[in-house]
C-alpha cells in the first residue's frame, strides 16, 4: 500500500492513526496500542512517528505535555474526569469497566473521597495535629 505514495502523501496517510493511537495511549489501552501498531509497515511506522512528532507543539515545556502523567497536576484532574464521564457512561448502560478506565476510575473515586474527607475536616493534616 505504501510504494506508490510519496513521502508527504504517506505522513498525511498516517494522521488519523496519529489520532486514534493518541487517544489510546491517554486511554492506556495497551491492548489497542499493541493492535494499531501491529497493522502497520515499517515505512508507515517511520511516518507516523514524525506525524506524531509533528503534533507537538514546540514552545510547550515538557511538564506541560506530560502532566496528565503526574497525580495531583491539573492536567492528570482534567483527564480523570473526562475518564469518569465515559466510565459514568458505561455504566448507566450496565455496561462493565475494566483494564486501564476500571483503574482510572478507581483513581477518580479515591481523589473524591479524599476531597470530601478534607472538605469534612477529617483529612489526615488534622488527625496528624
Amino acid at each position: 500500500m505504501t510504494a506508490h505514495l510519496t513521502p508527504d502523501e504517506l505522513a498525511a496517510s498516517m494522521i488519523p492513526a496519529a489520532c486514534d493511537l493518541a487517544c489510546l495511549v491517554r486511554d492506556w489501552d495497551q491492548a489497542g496500542i499493541a493492535r494499531r501498531l501491529t497493522r502497520l509497515s515499517v515505512q508507515e511506522l517511520h511516518a507516523l512517528a514524525v506525524v506524531m512528532a509533528a503534533m507537538i507543539p514546540d514552545d510547550a515545556p515538557v511538564s506541560d505535555l506530560l502532566g496528565w502523567l503526574e497525580p495531583g497536576t491539573p492536567q492528570r484532574d482534567a483527564m480523570l474526569r473526562k475518564a469518569h464521564g465515559r466510565a459514568s457512561g458505561r455504566q448507566r448502560v450496565g455496561l462493565p469497566l475494566w483494564g486501564p478506565l476500571a483503574a482510572l476510575e478507581r483513581e477518580f473515586q479515591a481523589g473524591a473521597r479524599a476531597r470530601r474527607r478534607d472538605a469534612a475536616g477529617d483529612g489526615e493534616d488534622e488527625a496528624a495535629a
